[in-house]
């Protein structure tokens, strides 16, 4: 074969390159504007919005936490969150700035896949060389397959916000910069360090990219015969200071989320994430049947050919998969992102390669054509998934209703924890409301509870045991074909719990429930619990360590009658002593929340003291409220089992009416007489204890809540009368006795 001829056989080879990298740039420019542009406009996902308040939090000097003062590792993605706290000196609009840090992350991902995407040179691979050189053309059509079916994916697209493009993009720098190692043997130890900075980020970005640095450090002693102990300690440096930190800060550097998906894996209804590889698969498989075929032609190239940059990726994939299966957390799609530029990287090898194949079987003269229309098949074949999605993508984009819901929701939420005594806030999606309520959050799912991370129950149980255990004064049910109808209809908390505010948008719920001060006969234990693990003879305790005590008021002549309403399970018990004297032991059983009915026992002067000492072994315990005949601390005028945006009280009092109440005080010392009735303009309630007048509300037109200061210490029981001395009709809800805030009558 002449020169001439030979050099025409390498320009034939798939079109003008120049073309082919203009086309390679533009696409990547593209993929990344239209993701950002869609996640602008309908929002991040929710588990985004979890790390950008921790880096708000860590801003504001509160600390790495997510609610301040408690120190739970939250997050699993601390250098993300690092990052954003880093950022904030341009601005502090934290989903703007992870859309920022993200669109740096994307086009860091498209640059590194057409680093990556480089062909053997088919000479030096005859030769016995499996160096893996530039190869014109077929090249740059790898990339184009491989950037085209990575940043075209709409599982990556619905990543955007969270940690997952940065992770993808210090993962492939990794392979980048550990294929170079390989490669260039005079300035391996440089490129080895740049791989362990890479692997030491991916490490800080998500704990399991400690998967990518054991897999390229063993591939290396297993085919260099030696240990790359600068690289090691580089890569230990970066990363071993955030896990002595958070061990020191946190207690442990193992995330509380790891827990929380391990458990919520244990639900017969969820998907696990082994099941979730496999369902995900089949349908990128279905949606993308040419480039799945191009891939695996891709792979069987790469292990006949032992390609040094791609075995460590392959390696790399497969530990990936055996640990999370292992795990056996739950499945998130976002979970399964990582892995698609492995297999995006294998489609443009099986491209190149068939392109390859067609052009040795080709006359010199007839290649040109031929190739040219195999070319545009592959990539019409590859790119059209990634067209469809792109199309997707800037169609009409804009909140979903569930963000529009939440949205709405934490609004309201930001207003209703200004208020005292309204925090923490129960609730199962804790993201977006968080971010956007600052308020204080209780997690159904445990990310930030520890207790609740290890309970080992399904998602509705975990989430009843939260609020019985917890009783949060509000709590955020949300969803709509999987709205918690199991939650939200069981009597104990239609009993407890009305409903404050509803936003709904396209068929999905979000529904703020407000804590009732109590039903009629019970008293909140507030977070009267005690957890797994815990010592012999630890005690119940709300803040101060010391064991719960209850004060129950009872009427003249009444002969008490109590109940702990507690969630005991084998390996606890509870002990309960009455006015100084041990009256019961209460031992654990099969787990589930219980009556348990105490001994009859005196009350001398109507006043009976509990006091509540407990022990649990491995899983919690708890008691979530008392149920007595005693007075309530809250007078109900009417029961509520029916609930809209307000209560509807059923009991009216016209001009002229009046209505009597006993109530028992909650604390000793100063009281407050709260009221909480429908308010309009011509009412004026009259409000007297004890004979005293107290003073006069009302007259507005809204639903109004007045607190009147009682005077003196008060005493037990506290006899009120409310009176309507207006010439309008008024609704009362309720009357409660509080501890006295000093605010003035209204």
């Amino acid at each position: 074969m002449t020169a001439h001829s030979s050099a025409a056989r390498q320009r034939s080879a798939v079109g003008p390159r120049p073309g082919l990298m203009v086309a390679t740039g533009l696409l990547i420019a593209m993929l990344v504007a239209i993701n950002l542009y869609r996640i602008s406009a309908v929002g991040p996902n929710d588990d985004a919005y979890i790390t950008y308040r921790v880096a708000r939090n860590l801003v504001a000097g509160e600390g790495p936490v997510f609610n301040p003062g408690e120190r739970v590792l939250s997050i699993t993605n601390p250098g993300y969150m690092l990052l954003l706290a880093a950022s904030s000196v341009l601005g502090d609009d934290y989903v703007r700035l992870g859309l920022l840090l993200n669109g740096l992350a994307l086009l860091a991902i498209g640059v590194l896949l057409v680093d990556l995407s480089r062909q053997p040179n088919p000479a030096a691979m005859t030769a016995g060389d499996r160096s893996v050189l530039p190869q014109g053309g077929l090249s740059w059509l790898a990339a184009l397959v491989a950037v085209s079916l990575t940043l075209g994916n709409w599982l990556l697209s619905e990543s955007v916000g969270m940690e997952t493009p940065l992770y993808m993009a210090a993962l492939l720098a990794t392979f980048a910069g550990y294929w170079r190692a390989l490669q260039e043997r005079e300035r391996a130890g440089r490129w080895l360090l740049w791989t362990a900075v890479a692997a030491a980020a991916a490490v800080l970005i998500r704990p399991d990219g400690i998967l990518v640095g054991l897999v390229v450090c063993a591939h290396w002693m297993a085919t260099r015969r030696s240990v790359p102990w600068w690289a090691v300690t580089l890569g230990l440096a970066l990363s071993v200071p955030w896990i002595l930190f958070a061990w020191a800060y946190y207690g442990s550097p193992i995330p509380n989320t790891l827990a929380a998906k391990v458990t919520q894996g244990l639900d017969e209804t969820t998907i696990r994430w082994a099941r979730g590889l496999m369902d995900t698969s089949e349908q990128w498989v279905r949606t993308h049947i040419a480039a799945a075929l191009l891939a695996l032609g891709g792979l069987v190239a790469a292990l006949r050919q032992r390609r040094d940059d791609r075995l460590p990726m392959l390696l790399w994939a497969l530990a990936y998969a055996i640990t999370h299966a292992v795990l056996d957390v739950r499945s998130y799609y976002w979970y399964y992102v990582p892995l698609l530029p492995v297999v995006a990287l294998l489609a443009g090898d099986g491209a190149a390669r068939l392109l390859s194949w067609v052009r040795g079987r080709l006359e010199p003269g007839r290649q040109q054509p031929a190739l040219a229309l195999v070319a545009a098949v592959v990539l019409i074949a590859a790119l059209y998934p990634a067209l469809q999605t792109a199309i997707r993508m800037v169609g009409n984009p804009g909140p979903r209703p569930r963000e529009l819901a939440f949205q709405q929701t934490a609004e309201v939420l930001a207003g209703l924890c200004q208020e005292p005594g309204t925090e923490p806030v129960g609730m199962a999606e804790i993201g977006l409301l968080g971010y956007y309520s600052d308020c204080h959050i209780l997690d159904f799912s445990g990310l930030l509870q520890p207790e609740l991370a290890h309970l080992r129950a399904s998602t509705a149980d975990k989430m009843a045991w939260a609020i019985q255990s917890y009783t949060p004064p509000l709590v955020v049910l949300a969803g709509d074909t999987g709205y918690p109808e199991m939650v939200a209809n069981q009597e104990w908390y239609r009993q407890r719990y009305e409903r404050a505010d509803i936003r709904q948008s396209t068929g999905f719920l979000s529904i703020v429930h407000q804590r009732w001060p109590g039903p009629p006969a019970q008293r909140d234990l507030g977070t009267a619990s005690w957890w797994q693990g815990a010592e012999p003879g630890r005690v119940l305790s709300l803040e101060n360590g010391q064991p719960y005590s209850a004060t129950l008021t009872f009427a003249p002549g009444t002969v008490p009658a109590v109940a702990l309403h507690a969630y005991l399970p084998p390996e606890s018990s509870l002990e309960v002593g009455a006015n100084g004297e041990a009256v019961a032991r209460l031992t654990g059983g099969p787990g589930g929340w219980l009556d348990h009915d105490l001994p009859a026992v005196a009350a001398p002067g109507g006043i009976l003291s509990l006091s509540l000492t407990g022990h649990a072994g491995d899983e919690p315990a708890a008691v979530a409220w008392i149920e007595s005949n005693a007075l309530p601390a809250v007078h109900y005028f009417a029961a509520v089992p029916d609930l809209d945006q307000r209560p509807r009280p059923r009991l009216e009092l016209e001009p002229g009416q009046s209505v009597t109440a006993t109530l028992a005080a909650p604390a000793v010392g100063p009281l407050d007489l709260v009221l909480d009735f429908r308010d309009r303009p011509g009412v004026a309630l009259d409000v007297r204890a004890a004979g005293q007048l107290l003073g006069t509300a009302g007259g507005s037109d809204d639903w109004l809540t007045a607190r009147l200061p009682l005077p003196g210490q008060g005493g037990p029981m506290v006899v009120v009368e409310i009176a309507n001395r207006g010439r309008e009709n008024a609704g009362l809800v309720y009357a409660a006795l509080a501890p006295a805030r000093g605010d003035p009558a209204p």
